[in-house]
């Protein structure tokens, strides 16, 4: 298949897009078919739905004029016209989650028996449903991504990109053909959806666009990943799709500890949660496209890698995502207003929070535990893995995963909140680590006699995780502080008389709890030798003789933060405050 014809297929497509597009937002405002405002979304005029049509009959179209072709592709236009209409009908009438969910699977049906599906080598018995889970958890991915101004059409012209470059590659000109035209669909579509939008899609479009996806990722790689590998399997599609898995995975796991239905709406997405910490809804969204493009580059990369390195990579990528989640399931979006909060209903979402917390610190030591054994396999082994050597992996991970998981549960990393990770957390990971080398060794002593299993490899295995096990608490913490110091820098601004201890201990308090109204602006304070320096991004702007600077330039307040210093010194700081008109607040000894 020439150039020629890539070209004039996106062109095609994308052309007929922008034209359909506003005949069709004319077309659902005559009818009334309009998304009215609600205290659970956020645009604040009727909205012309109906968009969904358009990057449908733009694909389709494309899709007869260019010729059709390629093993599934009339199950795949069958499948994704019962999808389309299932949307339709549901945007005009109102389906049941059952009926949807019926839709959907016969779909997804269709799909998988004109044999388009994983193949994982370990039978029908497991290929099939995790191709229909696959379809069906993709198809609703979409759906509930569509909750901000170009973010699901957005998401899925990158995603098309993408798995374009990546079936090019591999040798598959149709399915490249049928990605690149629904990307240019979802890029038609977007000139209209874009922050602030004049059309939503609805379900006819999200729901289009998330079987597709879900179907094309699969015919895209399942020639090249047709191994007995799960994760082979698994690691291209997961990574094109991320932005909507994970998601889907956070809104899920989220309402489901809060006793909400997950089907119920609301401000509680990615997005969401990404305006909550500062971000405009432009930003947000843009956030996910990078997101979006990061994975999927990776993804595109992968199929140039061995399998013990994708292994590796995929898990770690995960790892990102858990955490990138984790982060965000934190942050509060409803007010307690909006909520209703009773007495109960608070301790419940406060012992949800504290599950999740603990749900995510454990997979994500598993995951470092799993990257950092094949990493030590890897380089002990100058990156081969044979068979026996693989196999050795596998059948050791059994042990030496419980091993270290029962350390840290002993020696109480997981009784620790990451937020305040310090020295002797890593004291205790330390412990732990050396531990459960001990015990996971012990364990392959005593069921395999160590038969065949280097000890260099514990030697690197060790190493590796006294780096990564404390790297992996700081990191949660390292995002919360990246978002935290970019966002919400609205506030009174104020200074810190004392760059000590004592002042560090305030501005820390002040950047972890934004909801005080405070920004800190600088520091001040009488050592020359700090003058010039900075503590946690905020600047040492000098002596005593700065603060008719910052009056001036507009600080509001000034925090005395000196305890340690003579009485007569902080009266003298105080009196110029006074003079200046400054607020004050003294922080005292403890002792």
């Amino acid at each position: 298949m020439g150039e020629a014809v890539y070209a004039w297929g996106f062109i095609l497509v994308l052309g007929l897009a922008a034209v359909l597009t506003p005949l069709v937002m004319a077309f659902a405002h005559r009818v009334g078919m309009v998304a009215r405002p609600k205290e659970d979304r956020w645009h604040k005029k009727p909205t012309a739905l109906l968009g969904g049509v358009v990057i449908f009959v733009a694909f389709m179209a494309g899709m007869l004029a260019m010729g059709r072709g390629g093993r599934g592709e009339t199950a795949f236009l069958l499948g994704a016209l019962i999808i389309f209409v299932v949307g339709l009908v549901d945007d005009i009438r109102a389906l049941s989650p059952r009926m949807k969910m019926a839709g959907e699977l016969l779909a997804a049906f269709i799909v998988v028996a004109a044999g388009i599906h994983f193949t994982t080598g370990l039978g029908a018995w497991v290929d099939w449903p995790l191709t229909l889970f696959w379809i069906v958890g993709i198809t609703n991915a979409f759906n509930l991504l569509d909750n901000m101004d170009g973010l699901s059409a957005g998401t899925a012209a990158i995603a098309g990109v993408l798995l374009f470059i990546h079936t090019r590659i591999m040798g598959s000109p149709e399915v490249a053909l049928a990605a690149l035209m629904l990307s240019a669909a979802s890029l038609g579509f977007l000139i209209y959806n874009f922050n602030p939008a004049r059309i939503f899609m609805g379900d006819c479009g999200s729901l289009f666009l998330g079987f597709s996806l879900s179907v094309l990722t699969l015919l895209g790689t399942w020639t090249r990943y047709s191994v007995a590998n799960l994760i082979w399997s698994l690691a291209g599609p997961v990574m094109f799709l991320t932005v909507p898995i994970m998601d889907t995975t956070l809104v899920s796991i989220v309402r489901a500890l809060n006793g909400r239905p997950i089907s119920q709406g609301g401000r509680d997405h990615t997005s969401h949660r990404l305006v909550a910490i500062g971000l405009t809804e432009r930003q947000a969204v843009l956030v996910l496209y990078a997101v979006s493009l990061a994975f999927g580059l990776l993804g595109v990369y992968l199929n140039r890698l061995n399998l013990p390195t994708v292994s590796v990579i995929f898990i770690f990528m995960t790892m990102v995502a858990v955490y990138f989640a984790a982060f965000l399931a934190q942050v509060p979006v409803y007010g307690n207003h909006e909520l209703a909060v009773t007495t109960d209903g608070d301790l419940t979402r406060r012992k949800a929070t504290a599950i999740l917390r603990r749900l995510v610190e454990s997979v994500a030591d598993v995951v470092v535990l799993v990257v950092a054994y094949l990493a030590a396999y890897l380089l002990r082994y100058d990156g081969v893995l044979t068979p026996a050597r693989m196999h050795l992996v596998v059948q050791s991970l059994p042990v030496v995963l419980p091993g270290f998981l029962l350390s840290f549960w002993f020696f109480g990393l997981y009784r620790n909140l990451l937020r305040y990770t310090g020295v002797y957390d890593l004291v205790a990971i330390f412990k732990g680590v050396i531990v459960g080398a001990a015990i996971s060794m012990s364990g392959l002593t005593l069921l395999f006699r160590f038969a065949g299993y280097p000890r260099t490899v514990f030697v690197i295995y060790v190493l590796l995780l006294l780096i990564l096990i404390p790297a992996n608490r700081f990191f949660l913490r390292g995002f919360h502080q990246l978002f935290l110091s970019t966002s919400n820098r609205e506030g009174r601004k104020v200074a810190i008389y004392g760059a000590g201890d004592a002042g560090e201990m305030v501005l820390r308090e002040l950047l972890n709890n934004r909801q005080m109204g405070y920004v800190v602006v600088g520091f001040i304070d009488d050592d020359p030798a700090k003058h010039g320096f900075s503590i946690h991004g905020v600047p040492i702007l000098g002596p005593a003789t700065a603060l008719e600077q910052i009056a001036a330039s507009g600080v509001e307040e000034v925090i005395v933060a000196m305890p340690s210093a003579p009485a007569n010194r902080r009266e003298e700081v105080i009196a110029m405050c006074k003079s200046l008109g400054l607020r004050y607040k003294v922080v005292e000894r403890i002792v």
